[in-house]
């Protein structure tokens, strides 16, 4: 109860916090002489650091009427924050893009700035699929999203402890490839160190999950790994060969003790920093983490791919779908300001990103001139690299989008790493009936959202979501 409490305290904090923000550009002058105040609330760890302590000051140097008052805020406490400050009207001037509220459901509230002077003649500079009809392109065919990072984002790594490993007598020779390489590789490292083979944060199960389902990519790339979508089926399949068979190679190393035996009561941020102090050889986790390992002072690591059954190839699979964006109040009374902010951000900003170890960011050349020549720079080359254009329904049908809008929280409230916990804990016993309910569920609420979609006089058919020109690994060609 406490606990819970706490929760709630810091929700209500920080929620009371964004409603100011959205109200602090009103209060500003923009009189000859004073300063106008433009607020924005961002979400992204790896860039926080970056924009507070290098874009802001270098912006406000070369705008000196212009202050841009910022304010973070990480994981679930945002879309608390967002959530309540779009059911206000009390948005910031700009804000950080977030699944949970789509920009297209936003554009649909009326919330959002048009964006096409910011971008200008510059949009043939950024990466392909930036520019997706529902993601950062709405109906009206203005965008409204600016990227601030790759799509290509999101992906997970393997980092590997290099004193672990020569304390075990191995090089990166021995980064294993393989699921039976890693096991045999962690007994060795369990015998002649103190570390056990693997640690994975997974008190949120989302890392694990992440992390499984790329694997799975290897086995059953039939489906589109994190989203569960079968674009040769048009249906959603969350039982796949490849996803049970990776669960199960997680239970294996569970139960062999290959797994670090803190890693179910390890968040996110905790499971790097015990990986940094010695405490396991092989860590799975996010490409973003690479960065925040440096920051905190340790550098004696390396990264690959995961490790799959095989050895064989993974992918994650790029939609167009907007990973990380600036959006802008509608509302905002200093749109001139947020749009010189928001230029500078294109023209400067995302160089200093990705030459301060962020992430790549959309415009492709910017990320070759700039990139970190270190293993910050080798990680999102290979978070880069693990990415494949693959086909997106709204492609098919612009009217997808309302689809998606009519699902957001009516499909199942169990995930991949919820029945991964439970599996290691003995509460789920059978894996492949336990997501198979969730692949049902998945895809009733698909077919009564087009239902109810296709019922207000809109154009749209389950054959929207099929793709039988789709080959599984090859860039997919809209």
């Amino acid at each position: 109860m406490i606990k819970g409490s706490k929760y709630l305290v810091m929700a209500i904090v920080l929620i009371s916090t964004l409603l100011i923000a959205g109200c602090s550009s009103d209060t500003s002058s923009s009189g000859e002489g004073d300063k106008v105040k433009i607020s924005m609330m961002i979400r992204w760890v790896s860039a926080a650091d970056i924009i507070e302590k290098k874009i802001i000051p270098e912006f406000e140097k070369e705008h000196p009427n212009i202050e841009v008052k910022l304010q973070t805020s990480f994981n679930k406490n945002y879309t608390q924050a967002l959530q309540a400050a779009v059911n206000g009207g009390n948005l910031p001037d700009i804000f950080a893009s977030h699944p949970s509220l789509p920009v297209s459901k936003l554009y649909d509230l009326g919330v959002l700035h048009k964006l096409d002077d910011v971008i200008g003649d510059d949009k043939d500079k950024y990466e392909e699929g930036t520019w997706t009809k529902g993601s950062t392109v709405m109906d009206d065919g203005s965008i409204y999203a600016f990227p601030i990072m790759s799509g290509h984002k999101d992906s997970f790594v393997m980092y590997y402890n290099k004193d672990i490993l020569k304390k075990a007598g191995l090089s990166e020779k021995d980064v294993p490839k393989s699921w039976d390489q890693l096991m045999a590789v962690s007994k060795k490292i369990e015998k002649k160190t103190d570390a056990y083979g693997v640690l994975v944060g997974f008190k949120d199960p989302w890392v694990a999950e992440g992390a499984l389902t790329q694997m799975a990519s290897a086995i059953s790339p039939e489906v589109l790994p994190s989203v569960y979508y079968s674009p040769k089926g048009g249906d959603y399949k969350y039982d796949t060969k490849g996803t049970i068979q990776s669960i199960e190679f997680f239970k294996k190393m569970y139960d062999q003790k290959i797994l670090h035996p803190s890693s179910s009561t390890l968040d996110p941020a905790e499971a790097p920093a015990l990986f940094a102090s010695g405490k396991s050889a092989f860590l799975f986790d996010g490409a973003w983490t690479a960065s925040n390992l440096v920051k905190d002072g340790f550098k004696d690591f390396g990264v690959s791919f995961l490790p799959t059954k095989d050895g064989k190839k993974q992918y994650l699979g790029f939609q167009g779908t907007l990973a990380a964006g600036l959006l802008v109040n509608k509302e905002t009374k200093h749109y001139k300001e947020v749009k010189e902010f928001l230029k500078f951000m294109k023209d400067k900003g995302y160089e200093t990103l990705v030459k301060n170890g962020s992430q790549f960011s959309p415009i492709a050349e910017i990320n070759k001139k700039n990139a970190s020549d270190n293993v910050v720079g080798k990680t999102f080359q290979l978070q880069y690299d693990t990415f494949i254009a693959a086909p997106n329904p709204v492609y098919h049908n612009k009217n997808v989008t309302k689809v998606e809008t009519e699902m957001s929280g009516k499909g199942p409230q169990k995930t991949v790493g919820d029945v991964l916990a439970g599996y290691l804990t003995g509460q789920v016993r059978d894996v492949k009936g336990t997501l198979h309910k969730v692949s049902e569920k998945k895809n009733t609420a698909l077919e009564n959202a087009v239902k109810e979609v296709k019922g207000k006089g809109n154009k749209i058919s389950l054959s929207d979501w099929k793709f039988n020109d789709w080959t599984p690994f090859e860039p997919y060609k809209k």
